[in-house]
């Protein structure tokens, strides 16, 4: 059965608070000092990734939407972005082809739902407040 991106980022969240509930329950450490206990949460380099993968599938659908609408984009906003997109790429540890391969897919599925491309729609909206941030950033 597939599940919603967000809703495994909220099941991972919930996993992890409450590993952090039980340490914060358990009982005091002995007087006698101890080598430090280092703590490993499996779940963290998944929630990371699940994060990434949320945050490159919107910059993939967002630069889908400029391509197909032919929306005009500084050079500065777009330098700003394909960093971004390479350094998310490269923490899902993608290599060239597989995020070719990735943004196929995202463009593929927005071209499909035909995205309106009218000054003010919702598609647009959408892509201007993402341009709009990166804008900001600069």
């Amino acid at each position: 059965m597939a599940r919603s991106p967000l809703a495994l980022a909220v099941l991972l969240a919930l996993v992890g608070t409450t590993a952090a509930f039980a340490q914060a329950a358990a009982p005091a450490a002995p007087t006698v000092p101890a080598a430090p206990e280092i703590s490993i949460d499996p779940a963290a380099g998944l929630a990371a990734a699940t994060d990434s993968t949320e945050v490159l599938t919107g910059l993939y659908a967002t630069r889908a939407v400029i391509e197909i609408c032919a929306i005009e984009v500084p050079e500065a906003t777009t330098t700003a972005m394909t960093a971004d997109q390479i350094r998310f790429e490269r923490k899902m540890g993608w290599d060239p082809a597989t995020a070719l391969q990735a943004y196929g897919g995202i463009k593929a599925s927005v071209q499909s739902t035909n995205p309106d491309c009218t000054d003010g729609s919702p598609d647009r909206q959408g892509v201007d407040a993402v341009l709009s941030v990166y804008a900001g950033a600069q």
